[in-house]
């Protein structure tokens, strides 16, 4: 089993996060949003046709990430297993998690 992360970065002055990832064979778009008034990031994951997988969903520390169309599971954590929530001023702490499932 590999265990594999993506990490996202953002600022006060960059506060929306596109990258293009591969997740096995497929690729998928993941974009993070963060939203001033929510107080949190909201993401959207999208296939390569630009299909909508998972659209608006409100992130928070521990979230898993499931879609048919997902080849992996996901889950959205504190990369030093803190337990507070996911901010403008911390994100670079975070990332989506999955491995393989290959043993």
């Amino acid at each position: 089993m590999t265990l594999y992360y993506i990490q996202f970065k953002a600022d006060r002055s960059n506060t929306y996060i596109s990258s293009l990832v591969d997740l096995g064979d497929e690729k998928f778009t993941f974009t993070l949003r963060w939203n001033d008034y929510c107080d949190c990031f909201f993401m959207d994951i999208q296939d390569i046709d630009a299909n909508y997988l998972i659209s608006g969903l409100a992130i928070m520390n521990f979230l898993p990430i499931r879609h048919p169309k997902l080849p992996y599971n996901l889950l959205f954590v504190n990369v030093n297993n803190e337990t507070y929530k996911p901010t403008i001023d911390n994100i670079d702490e975070f990332g989506l998690f999955y491995d393989d499932g290959e043993e």
